[in-house]
């Protein structure tokens, strides 16, 4: 019988909840777009759209219908989940 407690750590929600990586993910199509027109198209389909760098702070809250558009410094979506 293992006594242990599970882990309660892991990686913040925001983190892996990232979506890009599934095949029947609504926004992969944004990935290595340029983040305005994304958050563009983002918009189009009726999404709120957060965009940000890899190391900005992120408020915690969860948002269902919110896309997270994350992009590097020459402003290309690298990852997309909502939340």
């Amino acid at each position: 019988m293992d006594d242990a407690a599970p882990d309660p750590g892991g990686t913040p929600d925001h983190q892996h909840d990232d979506r890009s990586e599934q095949p029947d993910d609504p926004a992969a199509d944004l990935v290595g777009r340029p983040v305005e027109e994304a958050g563009h198209l983002a918009e189009e389909r009726g999404w709120r759209v957060r965009s940000h760098r890899p190391d900005d702070l992120l408020t915690m809250d969860h948002v269902d219908d919110r896309l997270n558009l994350e992009h590097d410094d020459d402003g290309v979506v690298r990852r997309t989940w909502f939340g």
